[in-house]
């Protein structure tokens, strides 16, 4: 069993920051956000595009075998001046995606006549980060979901694809909640062989609650550094910055924020 976690926290770490690829090779020249090489398309202050850049660092990781972490913390660094929304939308869009893949790839495949594997690599990720909005996050319309990809897809010489960009995501937002996961792999977005295993071990009920739980946001936890300041200046601060706190009963020195709290954008603000 020890060996069956290990391998475990391999696989999620391999997840969360490297496609998995064995053949992939990191350029440093292609990660987004490096001005001079990169493939990423060149953006000023005032012309920037959240999504655009998010699908980017998409193509970098699912399909040239970036590490994401790398990828994205090159992006927010080259793009300090976005606000605090803006980089709270974009990271919770790459990482959302790339986690929910499997279950994305399944249900772009199940309205589009065109499989996942054989469209272009810009109209893939296109679609699964647009699904992903669709399916979870709520803040953002489903119809602003569509009318961006179609941009994305006409700015990027895909002209002739748009309309099939358009028609695959507004079917998906028409009928996303009628959508059946009928296996745990697809369902929780896990691949075939970690469930396989996981049932073997603990049995299927058990298995699916160790899933249900992978995706479980942590409750944040705040202590106050007491040698800067006192809980109470700590928590009028956060309270400034429209962040509310809970305090802990037997920590006087230790707060909690809520996992609902939410930016306009849908995601955590903190």
């Amino acid at each position: 069993m020890d060996i069956l976690v290990r391998k475990l926290n391999v696989y999620v770490t391999i997840r969360k920051h490297h496609h998995n690829n064995k053949n992939s090779q990191i350029n440093k020249n292609n990660i987004p956000g490096r001005p001079a090489k990169s493939n990423v398309a060149a953006h000023n202050e005032h012309s920037v595009d959240t999504r655009e850049l998010a699908l980017e660092m998409l193509i970098e990781i699912s399909e040239r075998g970036a590490f994401s972490h790398i990828v994205l913390r090159s992006v927010l660094d080259k793009y300090q001046y976005l606000s605090k929304q803006d980089r709270a939308f974009m990271t919770r869009l790459v990482d959302g995606t790339i986690e929910y893949m499997l279950q994305l790839d399944y249900i772009i495949d199940s309205f589009s006549k065109t499989q996942i594997r054989k469209m272009k690599p810009f109209i893939r990720n296109l679609l699964r980060m647009s699904v992903y909005q669709i399916k979870y996050m709520d803040a953002v319309p489903d119809s602003a979901v569509c009318n961006e990809a179609v941009k994305l897809a006409k700015r990027h010489k895909f002209a002739q694809l748009s309309g099939f960009v358009n028609g695959v995501l507004r079917n998906i937002a028409r009928n996303i909640d009628s959508v059946q996961f009928d296996t745990l792999s697809i369902r929780y977005s896990m691949p075939q062989w970690i469930v396989d295993r996981f049932v073997s071990a603990y049995g299927e009920k058990k298995a699916e609650e160790i899933f249900k739980a992978f995706h479980n946001k942590s409750t944040i936890s705040i202590r106050t550094n007491l040698t800067r300041c006192t809980p109470d200046e700590l928590r009028a601060m956060l309270e400034a910055e429209g962040v509310t706190v809970t305090a802990v009963d037997e920590l006087n020195y230790v707060f909690i924020k809520p996992k609902k709290q939410r930016s306009s954008h849908g995601n955590l603000i903190i």
